[in-house]
């Protein structure tokens, strides 16, 4: 895999250059069309790794929420339910996230 964690951020390998993202400025991750996007507070980025992968390597702040979002439960504005198995998290900078009925006691 072309990602790690070290000293507190994300280290991503790509063909032409290394990012390095502080973890606290991470959001959430979504998986979308065999694409990982990671939203922070300046971009979002674009990776093939798998949620399944950066599970494993993402701290516990980091919490698998939806089949398709990663949320880092430290961002978390507000919860709203959208319907009987589904909660809509806010994140700032207009960013939101789902999370399932069933985890929500791992955002709160």
């Amino acid at each position: 895999m072309n990602l790690t964690i070290k000293s507190n951020k994300l280290v991503i390998i790509k063909r032409d250059r290394i990012l390095f993202i502080p973890l606290n400025e991470i959001f959430n991750f979504e998986r979308f069309n065999q694409k990982t996007y990671i939203q922070t507070y300046n971009e979002e980025i674009h990776i093939r790794d798998s949620l399944k992968y950066l599970e494993t390597i993402l701290p516990e702040q980091f919490k698998r929420t939806h089949r398709s979002f990663i949320i880092n439960t430290e961002h978390v504005r507000e919860l709203k339910v959208l319907n009987n198995n589904t909660y809509e998290a806010f994140l700032p900078g207009d960013n939101q996230a789902l999370v399932n009925r069933e985890l929500i006691k791992l955002v709160l």
